[in-house]
Parts: C-alpha cells; structure tokens; sequence
C-alpha cells in the first residue's frame, strides 16, 4: 500500500504530463452544467457563488459599511437643513428689529429737533415767546462762586 504522500505526488505527477484520470465525458459534463447554472442566476447570486466564505463575510461587511455612510450622510444633511432654516429665521427676526431701530433712531431725531420742541411747548403746553422784559441777562461780572442757579433765582423772583 502506498502512503498518502506518496499517492499525492503520484497524481501530481500525472497532472504534471497532461494525463487527466478522469473520462473527458464527465469533466465537460460537470463543466457544462456549471456555467448552465451561473448563466441563470441573477448576477449577485453569480458573484457570491463564486465567492468563498471569507469573501462572502468581506462582501457582507463592505455593504453594512456602504449602508451605515449612507444613513450618516442622510441624518446630516437633514441637521444641516435644520440649521439652514433656524438660520434663515433668525436673520429674519434680525431684519425686522434692524427696521425698528432704524424707525426709533428717526423719531427720536425728530423729537430732539429744536422746532419740534418749540412747536409742542406752544401747542400742547401753551407757553408764548416770552417778552424783551422777561429776560434775564447775566454778564461776566455776575458769575457768582456757588454757581448760576442762585443769580437766575433772586434775579428772576424779585
């Protein structure tokens, strides 16, 4: 009896020269029916039959990887949507406050105007230019120590 090493590097050398053990019959049968079988699978089924087991764990791996960059890609563009539109309503919010400050600025430009004054104090309070004789007049000489106020109450309470 021949050892199973042996026995291999019997075949091998047999293979070697181009002699097949097997009848050309059955080889072109098997052959045959093999690529009858690929050509009707679908082509995913065509490559994962040609795939080992290793390679089917790679494929598997390679496309929980593809679908996981997919659902990320979705979530962020959908937060950065989101940001775009709090953006958006914020400026928005900005502008309106931007034309009411404006308004408030005119406003009060308006009621600081001299003439404005003018006109509410005789319109609404009802005062009237007052007389040559009403004046008070302070000159240089009359610039007391504790200030103004003082000249202006005795001058004009006499």
């Amino acid at each position: 009896m021949i050892a199973p090493e042996q026995w291999y590097e019997y075949q091998q050398q047999y293979l070697k020269y181009g002699i097949d053990m097997k009848p050309k019959s059955e080889r072109d049968e098997a052959r045959r029916k093999r690529k009858e079988a690929q050509k009707n699978a679908p082509a995913f089924t065509r490559m994962l039959s040609v795939a080992t087991g290793g390679d089917r764990k790679l494929l598997l791996s390679i496309v929980l990887i593809g679908a996981l960059v997919l659902i990320m890609v979705v979530l962020m563009s959908s937060y950065a949507a989101k940001l775009t539109y709090d953006i958006n309503r914020t400026q928005l919010e900005n502008d309106a406050l931007i034309g009411e400050i404006e308004d408030l600025d005119v406003k009060m430009m308006n009621s600081t105007n001299i003439t404005y004054i003018e006109q509410t104090a005789r319109n609404e309070l009802g005062m009237e230019t007052a007389d040559i004789e009403s004046c008070v007049f302070i000159s240089a000489d009359d610039v007391p120590e504790e200030g103004f106020a003082d000249i202006l109450k005795q001058k004009a309470y006499k």
